[in-house]
């Protein structure tokens, strides 16, 4: 007989390794000759939609892309600064002028542009922008200074994040706790009918191969996780599954 699982208990990335033992285990002993073909298949549907909701949620590649162009941004907003202060310093007065005009626009808006967070770092550099561009005075100082460069380099670096992280928050949209949480629930029912077949015909033919072997290995998988989950600490905090509120 197969031993029980708390799978409730199992932590997001836990059950899809769970999931993925037991079938490893189904399939190295054949679903065909143990007569579950049908149940291994629909395990393994299950675990593909979970698997792509569980890599959605938790980042994807969008992720890095995101942090790749917040340093970008950084490092455009963050040079610009750079500049115009060193400008300020220049032999020539009226460059020095054009850069002080654009020193007192840059501390307007704070001097830790780029340690905002994500949301208030796009709206500062979006004003900023804004004002560098439509403010006749501060138009013509990154004109006279050479700026035009550095200013649109940090404009593209804005929009590029800004498109990745609303693609990012539409995707966390669709892959939800909820749905998650419910494409647990629809796996569950699909691994205790699996794991029910294989039960049934252990029994009808008396512990025979591969059923005998197929259970074994089986409970050695069942066993190591039910450990795992009996050594963790009262005070872990990280989230096992629990049901949406309502």
């Amino acid at each position: 007989m197969l031993n029980a699982i708390k799978l409730i208990n199992l932590r997001n990335a836990e059950f899809i390794q769970f999931i993925k033992g037991v079938l490893a285990i189904v399939l190295s002993n054949g679903p065909a000759a143990l007569n579950v073909q049908a149940q291994y298949d629909a395990v393994q549907a299950m675990l593909a939609t979970l698997e792509t909701l569980f890599i959605t949620e938790q980042g994807s590649a969008i992720t890095t892309d995101i942090s790749a162009l917040d340093a970008r941004r950084d490092r455009a907003v963050t040079g610009l600064t750079l500049m115009v202060n060193a400008l300020i310093y220049h032999a020539n007065p009226d460059t020095a002028k054009q850069a002080e005009t654009l020193k007192k626009l840059f501390e307007k808006y704070g001097s830790g542009i780029a340690r905002e967070n994500y949301q208030a770092e796009t709206a500062i550099i979006d004003n900023l922008n804004a004002d560098l561009i439509n403010k006749p005075e501060m138009a013509a100082a990154v004109a006279a200074l050479q700026l035009a460069d550095w200013r649109k380099e940090m404009e593209a670096a804005n929009t590029a994040f800004d498109a990745a992280y609303l693609l990012r928050t539409q995707q966390l949209g669709a892959a939800s706790k909820d749905t998650l949480f419910a494409k647990r629930q629809e796996t569950n029912e699909v691994y205790y009918k699996l794991r029910n077949y294989i039960d049934s015909y252990y029994i009808i033919n008396e512990g025979a191969e591969p059923y005998s072997k197929t259970v074994n290995e089986l409970n050695a998988l069942i066993d190591q996780y039910n450990t795992m989950m009996a050594g963790r600490l009262p005070d872990d905090k990280e989230e096992p599954v629990v049901p949406p509120a309502t």
